[in-house]
C-alpha cells in the first residue's frame, strides 16, 4: 500500500473525525484524553505507521480467534494500545 493509497486517506479522514468527536479539536501533535489515556493527534505519516501496525495485529488476532488458539495477554495489551492511539474502541 502506498502512502497516498485512497484507503489510507479515507482511514485518516475517519480517524481525524473520530479524534475531534471523541476527544475534541486539537492541532496535530497536541494531546487529549480518551478512555483515561493521553492520546496524541497524529499527523498523516504517523497515522499511516500506526494504522498499518493495527491492521496487521488485528489480522493476526482474528486468525488466532478463528483457529481457537490461545492468545497472549501481551498481544491483547499491544492491540488495545494501538487501537487507543487511533481512537478505536475494542471489546475483547
Amino acid at each position: 500500500m502506498s502512502q497516498r493509497d485512497p484507503e489510507l486517506v479515507a482511514a485518516f479522514r475517519q480517524y481525524v473525525e473520530r479524534f475531534d468527536t471523541e476527544i475534541g479539536h486539537k492541532e496535530f501533535g497536541q494531546f487529549g484524553t480518551w478512555e483515561r489515556q493521553l492520546i496524541k493527534k497524529l499527523k498523516y505519516d504517523e497515522f499511516v505507521e500506526k494504522y498499518m501496525q493495527y491492521k496487521q495485529m488485528d489480522e493476526v488476532y482474528r486468525g488466532v480467534i478463528e483457529r481457537g488458539d490461545t492468545i497472549n495477554d501481551m498481544m491483547l495489551h499491544a492491540l488495545k494500545e494501538i487501537a487507543a492511539e487511533l481512537v478505536i474502541k475494542v471489546d475483547f
